[in-house]
């Protein structure tokens, strides 16, 4: 069964219109409230999800979840991928494509949008925050196009200052 997000919950650039920033709380009520029952294992995730500061892959999630887990268990892999889904649909975590093969997520943000700085050398990941350069494009495009709930995904790939100093040493 497919949940789709409540009209006008959606805030620009895909940023979750729920007022303030996420906390377990608010994510417990939500889900509550789309009548999924909160088990030890989803509050594990969501906790995961909310100490993230990067983008996790669904595996990376799975095993952080672990960590928060009263048993020490990480929930199982079906549990994580319906899980994700649920919130992306709910427009709770987006999906983030940082030139991988697999998919990572992260809690949406109502009061920042992040893109993302990536190192093609090591991987690391490098949230943006601030001002989105192309916050007034997305708008005139949206405009343009007859478009509602317009939304992005900017990641920039680049060699790390640790990589770029390695890649000119000797033997590299």
């Amino acid at each position: 069964m497919t949940r789709k997000p409540a009209p006008g919950h959606v805030h620009p650039h895909g940023r979750s219109a729920f007022p303030g920033r996420l906390t377990l709380e608010s994510l417990v009520a939500v889900l509550r409230g789309h009548g999924l029952r909160m088990t030890a294992n989803r509050q594990a995730l969501l906790r995961a999800l909310l100490a993230a500061d990067v983008p996790q892959s669904l595996e990376q999630l799975q095993a952080q979840a672990a960590r928060f887990s009263p048993r020490d268990e990480a929930p199982d892999f079906a549990t994580v991928f319906r899980m994700m889904t649920l919130l992306e649909e709910l427009r709770l975590a987006r999906k983030v494509h940082l030139g991988r093969p697999t998919s990572h997520y992260e809690l949406t943000d109502s009061e920042h949008h992040r893109d993302h700085l990536v190192c093609t050398d090591c991987g690391q990941v490098t949230p943006l925050e601030g001002s989105c350069p192309v916050e007034k494009l997305e708008q005139r495009i949206a405009r343009e196009h007859g478009y509602t709930q317009v939304t992005h995904s900017l990641e920039f790939f680049g060699r790390c200052g640790d990589c770029s100093s390695h890649a000119g040493a000797p033997g590299a």
